[in-house]
């Protein structure tokens, strides 16, 4: 992890030094709204996917004793499709409202998410930028598996790979955290479920105009 960290501050720094800056007075005043949509892959670390529940302290008994266990749950990847609309708020940052959807490998289970981003821009005439993203996990129904909750806190790096006319894409590497609180038990009948943590890394491909 230290090792992926120290690669988005490298990465961060060739957006910041690397990318040629357009010539003065041809930036476009009408750009300040720009929307984006991007499709992320998330690979959770195993030592790190975290189920915590209530179970009774005995057979029959009503006291409850709290348990965290890992790991108890796979691998496998988060996919998810964001949709995003943004402001440009100064000449380095932009804030931006955030939905989509989600889709958990282990447990699977489908989620809306919706949510804020705050991107950094170390060069105004580039699109590469460092972001940090905070949301929410919805049940799609009220009666579904799993309760509505905090879902995604993640932070990292856009890299540009191209742009013209207001058009760009961009290629980025990220840390995040996420969770999802079941209602329903996952290993047996008599636990109380109370969350289940995901941290991990990812990448993702996203389009901006």
């Amino acid at each position: 992890m230290r090792k992926f960290i120290l690669l988005l501050f490298l990465l961060l720094l060739s957006v910041a030094n690397a990318q040629t800056p357009q010539p003065e007075g041809t930036e476009n005043p009408e750009l300040k709204w720009f929307q984006s949509a991007e499709f992320t892959i998330t690979i959770p670390n195993q030592k790190n996917a975290m189920y915590s529940y209530w179970k009774p302290v005995a057979p029959y008994s009503q006291q409850l004793t709290y348990v965290s266990r890992s790991p108890v749950i796979g691998e496998a990847g988060i996919l998810s499709l964001d949709y995003s609309i943004n402001y440009q708020l100064l000449k380095h940052l932009s804030v931006g409202a955030v939905g989509g959807i989600t889709k958990y490998g282990d447990p699977k289970t489908y989620m809306l998410k919706t949510g804020s981003v705050i991107r950094f821009y170390p060069r105004k005439a580039s699109i590469g930028n460092a972001f940090v993203q905070l949301a929410a996990a919805l049940p799609f129904a009220p009666k579904y598996d799993y309760n509505a909750s905090f879902g995604e806190a993640k932070m990292g790096i856009s890299l540009p790979l191209g742009e013209r006319n207001g058009y760009g894409v961009l290629f980025s590497l990220f840390l995040s955290y996420n969770s999802l609180e079941p209602q329903i038990p996952l290993l047996k009948e008599d636990d109380t479920p109370e969350m289940v943590e995901y941290r991990g890394a990812g990448f993702s491909l996203a389009i901006k105009f």
